[in-house]
C-alpha cells in the first residue's frame, strides 16, 4: 500500500541479553516477510499509536472507528479485502485499519469530511455489510473488544447465525429474566 503498513511489536524479556537475541530473531523474521525497514520503537512510536483516532479529528470533524474480529491467521487477507471494499466508495479519505495483530481486533476508520449526510448514511451502511458478511465468512464476528451495543444490534441479528443468537438470548433471559439490564442493546432479547 501506498501509505504502508506499520507494524508495531512488543518484545518481552527478563534481561538485555535476551532483548538483544529477540530483537536479532525479530529483525531477521521481519526483514524475511518483506519489511522494508525494522527499527525500535521508542515512547514516540507509542504515544502516536495512543493518538491515531485523536488525530482524525484534524482532517474529518466527523469519523466512525468500527471494530470486527477474524481469527489470527485470517488478519492479512481480511484487511487486504477491506481496503479494498473501502476503495469501491467514495469516503474522501481510504479507510484506516489499526489492528491489534495478536488476537484479530482490526479497527477501521472512516472520516466523512464533506460528504453530505445522505451519502455518508448511505455508503457507511453498504461499506458495513459488506465488511461484516466477509469477516463471518472468515469465521470472525461483528466486533471483539468493543461489543455490540446499540449501534451493531441490526447487524449482529443479520449476521450471527440463528441458533448461536438463540443460546445468547436464553443464556441473557437466564441472568436478567426481567430484561431490565441494558435492556435494547447487543440483540433483541
Amino acid at each position: 500500500y501506498e501509505d504502508g503498513i506499520y507494524v508495531i511489536i512488543t518484545v518481552e524479556t527478563f534481561s538485555e541479553d535476551e532483548l538483544d537475541m529477540k530483537m536479532e530473531q525479530l529483525d531477521e523474521l521481519c526483514e524475511a516477510a518483506g519489511a522494508v525497514d525494522v527499527l525500535e520503537a521508542d515512547d514516540r512510536i507509542w504515544a502516536m499509536r495512543r493518538n491515531c483516532q485523536e488525530s482524525i479529528s484534524l482532517v474529518s470533524k466527523v469519523s466512525l472507528t468500527d471494530d470486527v474480529v477474524v481469527p489470527v491467521d485470517r488478519i492479512a487477507p481480511t484487511i487486504k479485502e477491506i481496503m479494498h471494499i473501502g476503495s469501491k466508495y467514495p469516503f474522501p479519505i481510504p479507510v484506516k485499519i489499526n489492528a491489534h495483530i495478536g488476537d484479530g481486533n482490526l479497527h477501521i476508520v472512516l472520516c466523512k469530511c464533506d460528504l453530505d449526510d445522505a451519502t455518508w448514511e448511505k455508503i457507511v451502511h453498504d461499506f458495513h455489510e459488506e465488511v461484516y458478511a466477509y469477516a463471518y465468512a472468515q469465521g470472525g464476528r461483528l466486533a471483539g473488544e468493543h461489543g455490540i451495543g446499540a449501534k451493531k444490534l441490526a447487524y449482529m441479528e443479520e449476521f450471527t447465525p440463528a441458533g448461536e443468537l438463540e443460546l445468547m438470548r436464553r443464556i441473557k433471559r437466564a441472568w436478567d429474566p426481567n430484561l431490565i439490564l441494558n435492556p435494547g442493546k447487543v440483540f433483541n432479547a
